[in-house]
């Protein structure tokens, strides 16, 4: 009797081993068939992906920036090169002694008093205004000047300097008399004493 239902067992292992070898074959049989030498691994259905914008527009971006940077770095490399003047401040007597050397150089030789008297008045009245903000500079004329310097109480021995230097030159501007004893060189002289006098008012 045990021979018997080992029999049977066998039997039907056998046979269920042969239905599934069958099925398996048959599936085979049915799948369509690889191209040589190829093996495809999970099959899947396509799938629709958004195109990436942002991506795009971020590239865009950067290129954009670059090409200005480039532009700035090139802007920069051509431009002119600017030296900056530090502005340089020159005291009243410094500004009106190199006056006298700049204005009257070109006069002085052909000793040209008219000229000089002229240039010589102009940087009186200019220094005294940038100095003591008196009267108005080398517009001024003499009969404005005087009461100006009378009224900013300017010391006597100045003021007296002053008015006869001017009446001279005065007379040389208006008249063309140069009979009168006194030369250029007491001008100039005169000039650059009253600018050397530290101070003027009493």
């Amino acid at each position: 009797m045990l021979a018997t239902e080992t029999s049977t067992i066998a039997s039907n292992t056998l046979a269920s081993s042969s239905g599934t070898i069958a099925s398996s074959s048959s599936n085979i049989a049915s799948a369509p068939v690889l191209p040589p030498g190829e093996e495809i691994y999970d099959i899947l259905d396509s799938v629709s992906m958004s195109y990436p914008w942002l991506e795009l527009l971020g590239k865009i971006f950067l290129t954009v920036i670059s090409i200005y940077l480039l532009y700035l770095f090139y802007a920069w490399l051509t431009a002119p090169f600017e030296k900056k003047r530090k502005p340089i401040i020159q005291t009243p007597d410094t500004q009106a002694l190199r006056a006298i050397k700049r204005k009257l150089s070109s006069i002085w030789q052909e000793r040209n008093l008219k000229s000089i008297c002229e240039n010589v008045a102009a940087i009186l009245k200019n220094y005294t205004f940038d100095k003591y903000k008196l009267s108005f500079g080398a517009a001024a004329t003499t009969d404005e000047f005087i009461p100006s310097l009378i009224d900013g109480k300017i010391r006597n021995d100045i003021l007296f300097r002053i008015e006869e230097l001017l009446k001279y030159c005065d007379e040389i501007r208006y008249t063309g008399n140069t009979e009168i004893s006194i030369n250029q060189e007491y001008l100039i002289d005169t000039l650059e004493d009253l600018i050397n006098m530290k101070e003027w008012v009493k």
